[in-house]
């Protein structure tokens, strides 16, 4: 993430439009897994007026291609947060292009731009229905808290010691997982998001972590759902008719 020299003024406008951002509405379906999500158009719909209130914009724009050997092979997206001070706080993101076709590059840059702008602003999109927490898979749901040992009599003169506070476990937000950086630091992409990890190297990671799925169900879950979105992104490319800007 990159900001202006100042955030003096942006910082608590940012604040007070994300007390107001609400989850966004799911309004299409994608084709290939037959579960709901938010498009850009309801994305936009829904924050431009919130950040217009508090003196915000929305600018997003494209960055260098990748290529190799000439042949385009990712996308970037820088999504900025504009102040009316002048003041600017953005972040990018990087998308992989399926097919070598406008639509295929289209495709690409309309899921960068609803995943940079989900990330920036931290949006989630609502449940399909009521019974979607409930089904929520087990290795996104918050362990139960462990009740605190009683003290022995006359073993201890103070209370026993909480634990730790765990990290956030995934919420199952896709912007949140291609931005989360991989933690193991003796491999060779320690510390890179996972949005920026070869498919085929997602799938070697994906076999490691399964062999120990108590340990590693959060990344699991991560990694899960980075790679659907991957394969999703191929489905859309012949569903969905949009410009390649």
């Amino acid at each position: 993430m990159k900001t202006s020299n100042s955030i003096g003024a942006i910082a608590p406008a940012l604040v007070a439009a994300a007390a107001e951002l609400q989850p966004v509405s799911k309004d299409a379906t994608n084709p290939a897994f037959r579960n709901r999500y938010a498009t850009l158009d309801a994305i936009m719909e829904q924050v431009r007026p919130v950040l217009a209130r508090h003196g915000l914009a929305v600018l997003q724009t494209g960055t260098a291609p990748e290529t190799i050997d000439g042949r385009l092979v990712a996308v970037g997206i820088e999504t900025m947060l504009l102040h009316k001070s002048g003041e600017w706080i953005a972040s990018s993101v990087t998308l992989p292009v399926e097919k070598l076709t406008a639509q295929g590059a289209g495709s690409a840059i309309s899921y960068g731009r609803r995943y940079g702008l989900s990330a920036i602003l931290g949006l989630t999109a609502e449940d399909d229905d009521g019974q979607a927490a409930s089904a929520r898979p087990a290795a996104l749901a918050r362990p139960e808290p462990r009740a605190e040992a009683a003290p022995e009599a006359g073993q201890r003169l103070y209370p026993a010691v909480p634990d730790t506070p765990r990290a956030k476990p995934f919420s199952g937000d896709v912007g949140e997982a291609m931005a989360w950086k991989l933690p193991f630091k003796k491999s060779k992409f320690y510390n890179v998001a996972l949005q920026d990890i070869p498919e085929n190297e997602l799938e070697k990671l994906l076999e490691f972590v399964r062999r120990d799925p108590d340990k590693f169900r959060d990344i699991i879950a991560r990694v899960e759902t980075v790679l659907e979105a991957f394969t999703g992104m191929a489905a859309n490319a012949d569903a969905e008719d949009e410009p390649p800007f």
